[in-house]
Formats: structure tokens, C-alpha cells, sequence
């Protein structure tokens, strides 16, 4: 199940980018969270996690606190994440760009999950998000 979920990624990657030449929109013929690579290494990655041990990382206290934050916001950075990708972020930044293709996933998670955090501290979206 491992080197399917690596195949998956490994084409998921490789075909958008070679499809997908910079400054030309992103073609979605292998990128996409319905198409067949992403199912491949989406199974994998739970398989891992299902099965992994994760009992040593419970001395880090750190480490607890960021698991906790992101499983505490994970339905805000589903519902939030959307409007980033398809409303905001195309006005202020070149989503055809390297760097956006790069780091724009991470950063409209920190992102995301920063204004879920900040959201949770109204009362009346408390429960909400």
C-alpha cells in the first residue's frame, strides 16, 4: 500500500508540473482531491497514521500542544481554506507561480488556522468552529 500511495504522489506531482508549465494555469488532469493519485497516497497516509505508534511524541510538549491546535481547528481550516484558495489569495498573490504551487498550501493552513483560533474566541462562533 506504501508504493502505491509513493506512485500516487509521484505522479500527482510529476504530471502537474510537466502539464503544468510556470506562468500557465494549473492543469488539473492529475492534481484534484477527486482523481485517482490522490486517492492512492490519501489511502497510504491514513494506513500510516492508523498504524503508527505515536506514543513518543507524547513527551514534547510542544509537539501535544500543535496536534491538539490542529485537531481543534481542523473543521475551521476545511470551511476557511476555500475562501483563501479561490477568492483571496488569486487578487493579492500570482497563483500560477512557483513559490505559490510551493508554499501556498502551507500558508493558507497557518493562515486558516491562526483566523479559526481567533474565530473561537467569540462566543456565539465558540462552538461553531
Amino acid at each position: 500500500m506504501y508504493f502505491v500511495g509513493i506512485l500516487g504522489l509521484f505522479l500527482h506531482c510529476y504530471m502537474t508540473i510537466i502539464l503544468s508549465p510556470s506562468g500557465e494555469p494549473i492543469n488539473c488532469l492529475f492534481k484534484g482531491y477527486l482523481n485517482f493519485p490522490c486517492l492512492f497516497y490519501a489511502i497510504s497516509i491514513f494506513v500510516f497514521c492508523k498504524y503508527t505508534d505515536w506514543r513518543f511524541l507524547y513527551k514534547y510538549h510542544f509537539i501535544n500542544y500543535l496536534f491538539k491546535l490542529i485537531r481543534d481547528s481542523s473543521l475551521g481550516i476545511y470551511l476557511l481554506h476555500a475562501i483563501f484558495v479561490y477568492y483571496i489569495c488569486p487578487y493579492f498573490i500570482n497563483t500560477t507561480s512557483i513559490i505559490y504551487r510551493t508554499f501556498g498550501a502551507i500558508c493558507i493552513v497557518i493562515v486558516t488556522a491562526w483566523l479559526t483560533y481567533i474565530l473561537k474566541r467569540i462566543p456565539l462562533l465558540k462552538n461553531t468552529l
